[in-house]
C-alpha cells in the first residue's frame, strides 16, 4: 500500500504520450506528492492554460489547410502535367490527408473543415 497515492479522476480524455527532460519529470514527482495532486493533472492545467492563449480552432485549421495546400503544389511539380491525372492524384492526396488526420485522433469536425478549406477553391 502507498502512502503518497494520489487520486486521479478520468472523464472523456485521450492519452497522450511524451518525453520530459529527467530534471522536468523529477520536478513534477515530488511538486505531485508534496501537494497530492497526479502529474497528469498538473499536465492538464498546464496544457489547457496554454490552449487558452492561442488562436481559435478555425485559425489552426486554416494554417493547417495552406501548408496542406503548399505540400500539393511542391507534389504537383514534380510530376509531368496530365490534367485528368493530376485530379486522381489530388483526389488520393486529399484522402491520404484524411486519414492521417483520422489516425492522428483529430475529430471529425475539424478534419472536415480542413478538406474543405483545401479543397474550396477547387484549385488542385
Amino acid at each position: 500500500m502507498s502512502l503518497l497515492k494520489v487520486h486521479s479522476k478520468r472523464g472523456t480524455s485521450r492519452s497522450l504520450t511524451l518525453d520530459v527532460p529527467s530534471r522536468a519529470n523529477s520536478y513534477l514527482t515530488i511538486y505531485s506528492l508534496a501537494v497530492g495532486i497526479p502529474k497528469g493533472q498538473i499536465v492538464r492545467e498546464l496544457i489547457e492554460d496554454w490552449l487558452s492563449r492561442q488562436p481559435d480552432d478555425l485559425s489552426i485549421a486554416n494554417k493547417l489547410v495552406e501548408r496542406i495546400k503548399r505540400e500539393w503544389k511542391i507534389q504537383k511539380s514534380l510530376k509531368p502535367i496530365d490534367i485528368v491525372q493530376n485530379h486522381k492524384d489530388f483526389l488520393k492526396y486529399i484522402e491520404s490527408i484524411e486519414d492521417e488526420l483520422r489516425h492522428k485522433g483529430v475529430e471529425e469536425q475539424h478534419i472536415e473543415m480542413i478538406i474543405e478549406g483545401v479543397t474550396h477553391d477547387g484549385k488542385n
